[in-house]
């Protein structure tokens, strides 16, 4: 139903039967304008998702969730006090109080709230983990001794529905992460029958479709990968690169069981040690997937590239039948690449595909040609790896090398060709993904950084200041650009998807959308979707890039009935990717402080990202244990500005055992010296607040004898923390030594004092 309301706000062409009621309602209330083309929701009116908290009801737009809610007064509307959180209602925002017209899905159900147990002052209460508030429960003291200790649990209208496990319990923070962003851990039996009943491949039964079983395609992913989305081959002869995409269009068909469960997802979910996927394993991993050695369905963008120039030629897509010859690791492809440039001799199994080496050179101009309106930045990736116990086993951080860049030039040629025929079969919408300029403050921040740390700018255009800025530091050595890059990325904005053409600011594109994901993105479903109707209309089953395309009546009809589905689904989108880059973030977090808990008071080196107050910062000094190298910090999180700085190899060294409790700030009992601070926590819009945290799991440091007992702290390189006590001002980009003080395991959060 939701997004049946966001299309109108878009506006439709018709009024499915299923929702011709709630039309009629609207219509009743006077929420539509007249438009003789379109239905469509009248601009005075908003549809609106209820939220209700201790702070008071807010009503968020449900075409654009990421505005501000806006405040609904209860205490003067009878509607209002009546209102449960998650109803939809409809508002009328012509006057400066919005006001409620109608409600029209009350919810069966009240919301299921997630809360922990926890013990204060000798009585057992819960608080949400959401919010970190407290909550009263209608049960007995006993009732709820009788839970296991630091119970987690869903609530539902004066009733546990569901013992997620213990706080205590590693295994929980999985169930926590599921249940806190409303990802489903497995399919309908509906869906499940469905993805099963496809049989494989028979080349025989296409006779349609070209044909390129007998070319080299391979698949180049992380090694530990399950799902291969994309396949490359180059044609040295032809100077052609094929770039080949899983058809998932082909077996998720619109308004389908697999539709709609891939709809409620939206991205698949990646933890360290499991993937949620977007879609059944039996297409994600099997059918979907361009495994080696077995017939796929896929779409391939055939790209005749000039010879001097090596700039796209010609390029056109069209449905197709691979055999992909292997499934390849980036190290795999990367030691391919080093063998024309070390001399030495292949596995094999490898030899034959060395014509990723004229790949890589002539992707290499590729970038170079995007770099003169993009940007390119210097970033490293984080791998935690989980032990049996759901814990830590290890952390290594990998920079990105020349095969990574193989791979994302090429998906980048196959994107922005995409884009520029939805652009052109499209007449009116579309799904592009939009990134903006930074705007002026925001320029202006980063400058002033820039200049703080002894770099000039230079008057001219901003991506030449900015690409004489990147220049310049490299000079300084590879830790300056990344700490530069950081400081860009952290001055631009969010990249979003959008149903208008428009720039990508950070790599330098007219238009962009997402096609080379169609396994774990709905959004480049959405464009194969669009693409191959395209393809059917033309008798030659092709769609040709920077050239006109006339759609036939039925084409024509087609694409407006799928734009009209897809407008309504570009919010959602949104909206879902930044609850799963949260989600796979604040699960890091969880084994980080179950990490962190075992080591209280360990010294460790901590970068400062921002000095405000509370006073956030990330661990990076390196696991020595492992033979990294300390102080490469982690991008943890996008737009972090933190320092990159080459630190001792050794970081306990620069402390002797006299020094230690100097740095613990030991009092006359051998305590810790508590800061005032130490009620407060960060919730999740980073707003301090008082009160509940004493009621939280919190695990304190109790004497310096049992902080000496600790070394340097490992397996915590790229923890975010939050700096609770500091004897001095702290400078942003600046690297200081800490204490581990404290973990609140509820929070997810790890509490530091800097001498």
């Amino acid at each position: 139903m939701e997004e049946f309301l966001v299309s109108l706000v878009v506006g439709r062409r018709d009024i499915p039967k299923k929702f011709a009621s709630v039309y009629e309602q609207l219509r009743a209330c006077g929420a539509i304008a007249k438009d003789s083309r379109l239905y469509r929701l009248a601009p005075v009116f908003m549809l609106a998702r209820v939220h209700k908290n201790s702070g008071g009801l807010f009503a968020h737009n449900i075409a654009s969730p990421k505005d501000r809610g806006l405040r609904l007064r209860s205490g003067r509307d009878r509607r209002a006090n009546a209102l449960a959180d998650g109803d939809l209602v409809l508002l009328l925002i012509k006057s400066k109080e919005p006001r409620i017209i109608k409600v029209l899905n009350r919810h069966s159900a009240p919301a299921s709230r997630l809360l922990c147990l926890v013990q204060k002052r000798g009585k057992i209460i819960a608080l949400d983990c959401k919010s970190l508030e407290p909550i009263s429960l209608p049960f007995s003291q006993k009732s709820l001794c009788a839970l296991p200790k630091y119970c987690v649990l869903e609530y539902s209208a004066g009733q546990i529905t569901k013992v997620l496990g213990s706080l205590l319990d590693p295994s929980v923070d999985e169930k926590l992460i599921l249940a806190k962003y409303n990802f489903a851990d497995s399919f309908s039996q509906a869906a499940q029958a469905f993805a099963n009943s496809f049989g494989d491949v028979d080349v025989g039964c296409y006779p349609q479709r070209a044909n390129l079983c007998d070319k080299p395609f391979i698949t180049i992913d992380p090694s530990d990968a399950k799902d291969h989305d994309d396949a490359v081959f180059w044609e040295q002869d032809s100077h052609t690169l094929y770039i080949a995409i899983a058809d998932v269009s082909e077996y998720v068909l619109p308004n389908t069981e697999l539709d709609t469960q891939a709809k409620a997802r939206c991205f698949s979910l990646y933890l360290p040690h499991i993937c949620y996927p977007m879609l059944p394993n039996a297409l994600s991993q099997s059918l979907c997937s361009l495994r080696a050695n077995e017939p796929k369905l896929a779409l391939v963008w055939e790209i005749a590239l000039h010879r001097r120039t090596k700039l796209p030629r010609s390029a056109k897509l069209y449905e197709a039948l691979i055999t992909p010859r292997a499934n390849i690791s980036y190290e795999q492809a990367q030691a391919i690449l080093d063998s024309r440039r070390l001399a030495c001799e292949l596995e094999s199994n490898l030899a034959r595909f060395s014509w990723l080496c004229d790949l890589h050179a002539i992707t290499q101009r590729l970038k170079a040609k995007r770099l003169e309106k993009g940007y390119d930045f210097i970033t490293s990736d984080t791998t935690m790896r989980l032990n049996p116990q759901g814990t830590i086993e290890s952390i290594h951080t990998h920079a990105a090398c020349p095969s990574h860049s193989l791979i994302e030039e090429s998906m980048l040629l196959a994107n922005i060709l995409s884009a520029q025929v939805l652009a052109g079969i499209c007449e009116d919408g579309g799904i592009y993904r939009a990134h903006e300029p930074p705007s002026d403050d925001r320029i202006y921040a980063l400058f002033s950084q820039a200049k703080e740390l002894g770099y000039t700018i230079k008057s001219s255009n901003l991506h030449a200041q900015i690409q004489a800025l990147q220049k310049e530091a490299l000079k300084r050595g590879e830790s300056a650009r990344k700490q530069l890059d950081t400081l860009i990325i952290k001055a631009q904005k969010e990249a979003r998807y959008t149903d208008k053409k428009e720039a990508h600011f950070g790599l330098g594109f007219e238009a962009y959308t997402h096609f080379t994901s169609p396994i774990r993105r709905y959004s480049d479903l959405i464009a194969h979707r669009l693409l191959k109707i395209a393809m059917r209309d033309n008798p030659k089953r092709v769609v040709v890039a920077n050239a006109p395309t006339t759609l036939g009546s039925k084409a024509r009809k087609q694409v407006a009935y799928a734009l009209e589905s897809s407008s309504a689904m570009i919010p959602l989108l949104n909206e879902r990717e930044r609850q799963i880059s949260r989600a796979e973030a604040e699960f890091k977090d969880r084994k980080y402080a179950r990490e962190a808990q075992a080591l209280m008071g360990a010294v460790v080196q901590v970068c400062v990202v921002d000095e405000r107050y509370p006073t956030f910062g990330v661990v990076c000094a390196g696991d020595s244990a492992l033979g990294e190298q300390c102080g490469s910090v982690a991008d943890f999180v996008k737009g972090t500005n933190a320092k990159f700085a080459n630190l001792p190899q050794n970081p306990q060294s620069s402390h002797s055992p006299t020094a230690i409790p100097r740095i613990l700030k030991e009092d006359n009992q051998g305590d810790f010296k508590q800061s005032a601070s130490l009620s407060l926590r960060a919730d999740n819009g980073g707003v301090a607040k008082q009160g509940a945290a004493a009621a939280s799991l919190v695990i304190h440091t109790k004497t310096a004898k049992q902080a000496r007992s600790h070394k340097a702290a490992p397996l915590l390189q790229g923890a975010r923390v939050v700096i609770s006590q500091s004897s001095c001002e702290l400078m942003r980009e600046g690297i200081y030594t800490a204490v581990i003080e404290r973990v609140d395991l509820i929070a997810a959060r790890i509490y530091v004092q800097i001498p």
